[in-house]
């Protein structure tokens, strides 16, 4: 009697597949059984909007075009396309400037950082509660835009920087930092990774639940974008030992955003470069290390006069 039902009858037909899956479905009964073909065959069959919701089931983002398409009764093709579009690791310029992004900064970063940060600040004082973060806009003009109330790492800009989505949509580079790698969370949100720094598209998560250790993108892994970044914030003109020792004018420590006054040793990841590790000091356009001269941190900082150690560098 049950097998007649569910040969015959729609309704079995779906508690069967309810109970199967979708992946045993497909790999295992769907080849040998011609009755489940014929279920799945139908753009709008019941079975497929049961398995579209376990689907998206606990995600934070289903692109509109996906529930447009589920809305017009395809049912089956709403499925096919998020099953694809799950995996996919680049973002459309229309998605990024839609999210409201939260951000924090990687242990690696230095402790200045860490230590002001919102995510850090709030998590060390309730490590069980859902960590504050600063929030950042990507907006349509091409430069991103603070959302929150906060006065950290707003820089002499008040937090705007340029960006650009390169690379068919997979990275992001703003203004001279090192580029933000898209990558997807099994949520189907967007993380943007870098060295330093890292966004997501979704509440940011606390530390055990997305470390950096998990994010895979390091200062090892950046470590050229972080001599790029460098050498654009300690050395934009061209000049010798001499001149750089005598004129205090020179405009070594413009950056991207105009002149900066602050502490430079203070910025994303000086952690890293300190002394023996020296910085790239000389034409940032030169490719030719050989003919770039190296200078310690220390020793630019001493060399810079009228530089206010103690007040804070532009964010990333």
């Amino acid at each position: 009697m049950f097998i007649y039902k569910v040969m015959h009858d729609d309704a079995a037909r779906f508690n069967v597949l309810r109970f199967v899956g979708m992946k045993d479905t497909l790999l295992k009964v769907e080849p040998t059984c011609s009755w489940i073909r014929d279920c799945l065959r139908k753009e709008n069959h019941p079975v497929w909007e049961f398995f579209l919701e376990k689907l998206w089931e606990d995600k934070v983002y289903v692109p509109k075009k996906f529930q447009k398409i589920r809305e017009s009764g395809r049912i089956r093709e709403a499925y096919r396309r998020s099953w694809v579009d799950k995996g996919r690791a680049w973002l459309r310029r229309e998605e990024l400037v839609n999210f409201t992004w939260c951000m924090r900064f990687k242990k690696k970063s230095g402790a200045h950082w860490v230590k002001e940060d919102p995510f850090w600040v709030s998590s060390n004082e309730n490590p069980h509660a859902i960590p504050k973060t600063c929030k950042v806009l990507f907006e349509k003009n091409g430069y991103s835009a603070r959302a929150d109330s906060f006065e950290f790492a707003r820089g002499p800009t008040g937090g705007k920087f340029p960006w650009a989505l390169r690379e068919h949509g997979t990275v992001i580079q703003m203004s001279e930092f090192p580029e933000y790698i898209v990558k997807r969370h099994a949520n189907w949100g967007f993380i943007l990774d870098s060295c330093w720094v890292v966004y997501t598209s979704f509440p940011m998560p606390k530390y055990e639940d997305l470390s950096d250790e998990s994010l895979e993108i390091s200062e090892e892994v950046q470590v050229e974008q972080i001599r790029n970044y460098t050498r654009s914030v300690f050395a934009r003109r061209n000049y010798d030992e001499e001149e750089y020792e005598t004129d205090d004018s020179a405009d070594v420590f413009s950056g991207a955003s105009g002149e900066c006054d602050e502490d430079c040793s203070n910025s994303p990841g000086s952690d890293k470069f300190k002394e023996p590790v020296a910085l790239f000091c000389g034409d940032p356009v030169d490719d030719n290390v050989h003919d770039v001269r190296l200078l310690p941190i220390s020793e630019l900082l001493e060399k810079q006069n009228g530089i206010d150690n103690t007040s804070q560098s532009s964010s990333v």
